[in-house]
Parts: structure tokens; sequence; C-alpha cells
């Protein structure tokens, strides 16, 4: 051990009367960081139908609406279908936001008086 500090010692003297200065250099901590990597296991949901289910006394030429929503990555619009009585209808499909789609259905003959219209929208998840 002394013979090291003896050596250092040395090392500094000449380093010192060569002019040769030496210096720690300027170095940052290390920084450190995670992450984790979680699929996205909570379905689309709706929200806002229109109309509301059950609804009584609405116009024969209505328009049916809902928006879908999810909480996770969002919805992947090519999965969504609406259908009106049974048939698989031509929706229009606007979002500003995956979290968030807004669609809606305008008929082009008027709902029968006295009808009841059933209708169902479905959606899936978006994936990466």
């Amino acid at each position: 051990m002394k013979l090291k500090i003896i050596s250092l010692m040395i090392v500094v003297i000449a380093l010192f009367f060569t002019g040769i200065a030496y210096s720690v250099p300027n170095v940052m901590t290390t920084d450190s960081y995670s992450f984790e990597i979680v699929d996205d296991l909570t379905p689309p949901y709706t929200a806002n139908p229109f109309p509301a289910h059950q609804a009584i006394d609405i116009a024969k030429n209505t328009e049916i609406s809902v928006d879908i929503k999810d909480d996770g990555l969002g919805v992947d619009v090519d999965t969504i279908v609406l259908t009106v009585n049974g048939v698989i209808v031509s929706a229009t499909i606007s979002s500003g936001d995956v979290k968030t789609v807004h669609v809606s259905y305008n008929p082009t003959d008027d709902f029968m008086e006295g009808s009841t219209v059933y209708w169902t929208v479905d959606a899936s998840d978006l994936h990466e």
C-alpha cells in the first residue's frame, strides 16, 4: 500500500513540475428511467346514445347516434358495426381522437309510425 501512495505522489509531483495540468473530468451523474408495458384489457364502451334506450314518442325521421369511448389505447374505427333492426347500416364515423368516436346514422327512409326500432353497435380496442 505504501508503494502505491509513493508512486501516486511521484506522478502528481512530476505533473506539477512539468506544468501539465490534470483535472477530474466533469461527468454527470447517471440518471435511471424505467417503463412498463401493459396490455389494454378494458373494452370500449358507449355513451350518449340517441334516442335513449326505450325512449318513447321519437320522430319518424330521427337520426341514431352514439359515442364509443375507450380509456386505453382507443377505439379501432375499422371494427365499428351499427345495426338497425338487424341490418348492418352505413354509419358516419367521426373522431377527433381515437379515445372518443362519434357514430351516427340518418336513415334514407323514415321509420314506420308505431314501430319499435332496435339498434346495436359493436367496436373493438385499438391494438398496436
